[in-house]
């Protein structure tokens, strides 16, 4: 791989979106030490309990959550909503106020280049640089 793409120094080769995704939270946690990821509203990152939450838009979302209303599915584990934070899409205040808050609990911030599932939104000038 070094040959193709010297860059790559370490590569995982996954079969699914779902599983790149669990590798990716996975190192973040094990690099971090920290458990706690932050996701966007209606961002989807696989099929997986952990990640599987707030994927659809609730209106108002206007801040943090992570309650019960978040999971995706009947027969979800309550439990992940432990480690998981969703936040609205394109709020650069509330990013940076839970940044304030929770900071060094945090482990990994995860979302899409675009919104796919919410009409396809761009994110705002310099969210993405947040």
């Amino acid at each position: 791989m070094l040959q193709v793409m010297p860059l790559a120094e370490r590569v995982v080769f996954s079969n699914t979106g779902t599983e790149a995704v669990q590798v990716a939270l996975r190192l973040a946690r094990a690099a971090t030490g920290r458990n706690l990821v932050i996701k966007f509203e209606a961002d989807y990152h696989g099929w997986i309990d952990n990640i599987l939450v707030g994927y659809r838009h609730q209106e108002p979302l206007r801040s943090a959550s992570n309650s019960p209303e978040m999971l995706a599915t009947q027969g979800q584990s309550r439990s992940v909503l432990q480690d998981i934070l969703v936040l609205p899409w394109n709020d650069h205040e509330a990013l940076e106020r839970i940044f304030r808050e929770v900071g060094d609990l945090v482990a990994a911030v995860i979302t899409e280049p675009m919104q796919c599932n919410l009409a396809s939104i761009l994110p705002a000038p310099g969210f993405s640089k947040v």
